[in-house]
């Protein structure tokens, strides 16, 4: 009898007890026509919520905290300076959010593959530099309101 021991690694003896326990199906496989619908999705999900979250943020109807908004430390000295810096930051996201929503939109609907690529990278980079622009806006907004040369619209 030959010997057909195979070395195996502790990722698939965990597999074929899943498998045993019919709680392992195998890894779901992404490409193609469906990654760039749900890269689409995400980011058209995307381009709705953030300016949602920045707005609730710059009118405090979620306050400072560490896990929903813009966290610099400056940004979270103060309330006032979390209402400020929000509220700089507001017009930029919308921007972008607008942007990459009209090109997420258009990445979802039209049929060409190549072309959906192209306008889904374009509003991934537009909704990250949205946001990365934004952020430099909100901290600088939040120094001026710390050294006191301005104050945050109520």
């Amino acid at each position: 009898m030959p010997c057909t021991s195979e070395r195996r690694g502790p990722a698939s003896r965990v597999r074929d007890a899943l498998r045993a326990f019919g709680l392992y199906a195998g890894a779901v496989q992404i490409t193609g026509d469906d990654a760039l619908t749900l890269t689409g999705a995400f980011i058209v999900i995307g381009s709705i919520g953030f300016p949602i979250v920045i707005a609730a943020c710059a009118t405090e109807r979620i306050g400072p905290n560490r896990f929903i908004g813009f966290r610099s430390d400056q940004i979270l000295t103060s309330s006032a300076t979390w209402r400020g810096g929000h509220q700089a930051a507001l017009l930029p996201v919308a921007l972008a959010s607008l942007a990459a929503l009209l090109l997420g939109v258009t990445g979802l609907l039209v049929p060409l593959m190549v072309v959906r690529a192209i306008a889904l990278f374009i509003a991934a980079v537009a909704l990250f530099g949205g946001g990365l622009l934004a952020l430099t806006r909100a901290n600088e907004a939040a120094e001026r309101i710390i050294d006191g040369h301005e104050r945050p619209r109520s």
